[in-house]
């Protein structure tokens, strides 16, 4: 199987939801692939603001800017030692965590920065600019390594993720996230749970043409939402009553995943569905379900399991203690039929 998928490309999301199962070149060429742009590999912030460190010292913070709010990101890679004194020094940050992932596109990006010493260096990259985009899938790539670090869960992360950007498409090839928009937060968190979902060994993936409010096969709709789930896991509050996608199929956005419209096809073959159902095993929001586990224990009991449905995820966790009760409730909650 892993042959195979070294020749699978899987177009998710931003545009018509078509997830294309490509075996060769010929049917690669006859995709709606878009030119891609180029972006220099050297990025510097948008603008740097400078106040005074209280013990004199020099720190670099870093903040992505949307909408007039900031957004802190997790600390980039700088090289160099920043404890200097006086003057300036020219720092360099390679956007890449060795052995988890790589951001490129023919080069590896860096960030360049110019550091005033003695002060409170504050980077902000405006969501939307070159820099920007490029810093929020280091965010977001991070986020994902660092909650997994957090419960002593990253031992599957074996190989480094290639993340490609700007890509011709938003979609997954064997061991490449292919990248449109680097703010599409939401995007590049399911193009990556992709990534996750593979190296894990979570489940089947399913190939062909789909659309996120229809029915198509149980394998498709798993990994899809097995995808948007855990970008949901990166970067929504577990207690929102509301948790929804901004950037996911714009004719449905934003995307919610607590209330699924009512005309969204019912049952397991739907991916909708399956990420409101394995969100409801983890969030802290009650909405007539009282299943709240955590994804860790979700995750242990997933993990090499290579499940074909949804449904054989959840046997499997009946199977292995989870309270049947609960399972079937978010199940019916969701799927709108009895499991």
């Amino acid at each position: 199987m892993k042959l195979l998928w070294s020749t699978i490309f899987f177009f998710t999301l931003t545009q018509a939801s078509l997830a294309t199962v490509v075996l060769n070149d010929k049917d690669l060429s006859s995709l709606d692939l878009k030119e891609v742009r180029t972006v220099s590999p050297q990025l510097s912030p948008d603008r740097i603001e400078l106040s005074d460190h209280p013990n004199r010292g020099t720190s670099i913070q870093s903040f992505i800017s949307k909408n007039g709010q900031l957004q802190k990101v997790i600390d980039l890679p700088f090289s160099a030692n920043v404890n200097c004194i006086g003057g300036a020094i020219t720092l360099n940050a390679e956007l890449k965590s060795d052995g988890h992932f790589q951001i490129k596109s023919r080069k590896n990006y860096f960030v360049n920065a110019q550091i005033t010493c003695g002060k409170i260096n504050k980077l902000i990259f405006e969501s939307t600019s070159d820099a920007g985009q490029a810093v929020g899938i280091w965010n977001i790539a991070s986020l994902a390594l660092q909650k997994f670090q957090q419960i002593n869960r990253d031992s599957f992360w074996k190989k480094s993720i290639t993340i490609n950007w700007p890509g011709s498409g938003d979609y997954y090839s064997f061991n490449t996230v292919n990248i449109t928009r680097g703010d599409y937060w939401d995007v590049v968190g399911h193009e990556l749970g992709h990534a996750i979902y593979d190296q894990a060994n979570i489940g089947s993936f399913g190939g062909g043409s789909h659309k996120i409010d229809e029915c198509y096969s149980q394998a498709l709709a798993l990994s899809e939402g097995w995808a948007s789930f855990f970008s949901a896991w990166i970067s929504i509050d577990l207690n929102d009553a509301d948790a929804k996608f901004e950037f996911m199929v714009p004719r449905r956005a934003p995307l919610r995943i607590e209330t699924i419209p009512s005309d969204v096809c019912q049952g397991e073959k739907n991916e909708w569905r399956v990420t409101g159902f394995f969100w409801d095993l983890i969030d802290l929001h009650q909405d007539d379900e009282e299943m709240n586990e955590s994804f860790q224990l979700l995750w242990d009991k997933t993990l090499n399991k290579n499940a074909k449905t949804t449904n054989e995820v959840a046997s499997n966790l009946i199977s292995l203690g989870l309270p049947q009760a609960l399972i079937n409730e978010a199940w019916e909650l969701n799927f709108l039929i009895a499991r």
